[in-house]
């Protein structure tokens, strides 16, 4: 079996030019020289964050999460989540660019459910902290980014969002993963209309969404035979099944988090601002189905 080291040559060649001259340089420069890097190599290098080998860099990235919190927020952690992160940000890079014809480094970014700052951080690849934004109705999930030394501009939501703290309009692009995936229809209806208010012109919403695959693997040890099939039914027939996590607290008299699977006709024909460009999934994380979005004008 072909072993990985723990940092290749021509990586830490890079890290060793940027650390030794970090003195001179303010964040921004280091930043914009790790970019140097491949996306995965940056990403890789956050996953070791802080690394006591090079603590002027360390002092400018913030500090990976721990095991226990990863897995808290994911249910997986290091490498493994680490490879599945990598996989959405280089696909939303892409969709963007091509379906936009704008670079991503030119665009102002809205995480949308940010949690602990997981997709934050390998974001920082394309954008200073001017251009990126990330927002959660978690105040835990704040306080965590800031705990790790993310310094964008971090905002607490409400979970009916009927309106959010920026200027109209304001981002190039929107993603949101898996927030539409645990979101009752009332919630997610709440969000779109929230987000349909935020974004530019042009701009691009990407979502994840579960296909009716999901209730086959469901991890939920309640989930019983006749549940599992009455969500299917309900997604077959609907286009839409939601089930509520019973232990959160109601919002508004309604449990508005739980598990979700959707359709793409049923986002097309529910959300009906929104114009979907295209769906897509990545193999190493597939039943995170991505959706692209655009207003209608």
């Amino acid at each position: 079996m072909l072993t990985v080291p723990s940092m290749f040559t021509d990586v830490s060649s890079v890290l060793d030019e940027i650390e030794t001259q970090a003195a001179t340089l303010h964040t921004g420069e280091i930043r914009a020289r790790l970019r140097q890097l491949s996306l995965d190599d940056f990403a890789e290098v956050l996953l070791n964050m802080p690394n006591p080998g090079y603590p002027k860099i360390s002092a400018v990235l913030p500090a990976m999460a721990s095991d226990e919190v990863q897995r808290q927020w994911t249910g997986d952690c290091g490498i493994a989540l680490l490879r599945q992160s990598v996989a959405f940000v280089r696909t939303v890079w892409h969709s963007y660019e091509r379906s936009t014809g704008k670079r991503l480094a030119d665009a102002r970014i809205l995480d949308y459910g940010c949690g602990y700052g997981r997709l934050l951080r390998l974001m920082m690849y394309f954008v200073d902290d001017s251009r990126l934004f990330g927002c959660d109705p978690w105040s835990s999930a704040i306080e965590l980014c800031k705990q790790s030394g993310i310094t964008n501009d971090l905002q607490l939501t409400d979970c009916l969002p009927l309106k959010l703290p920026y200027v109209e309009p304001s981002f190039d692009l929107i993603y949101a993963f898996s927030v539409f995936t645990h979101l009752s229809l009332r919630a997610a209806t709440t969000a779109f209309g929230a987000l349909s208010t935020i974004i530019s012109p042009g701009g691009l919403l990407a979502i994840t969404f579960r296909p009716v695959e999901f209730w086959r693997i469901h991890p939920g040890k309640m989930l019983s035979n006749a549940e599992r099939s009455a969500l299917e039914t309900a997604h077959e027939k609907h286009g839409f099944a939601f089930r509520p996590h019973r232990n959160q607290q109601p919002v508004d008299g309604d449990i508005t988090f739980g598990d979700a699977s959707m359709t793409p006709e049923f986002i097309a024909r529910t959300f009906a601002k929104w114009t979907i460009l295209g769906t897509e999934r990545n193999l190493v994380d597939p039943y995170q189905r991505i959706a692209y979005l655009r207003l209608r004008p």
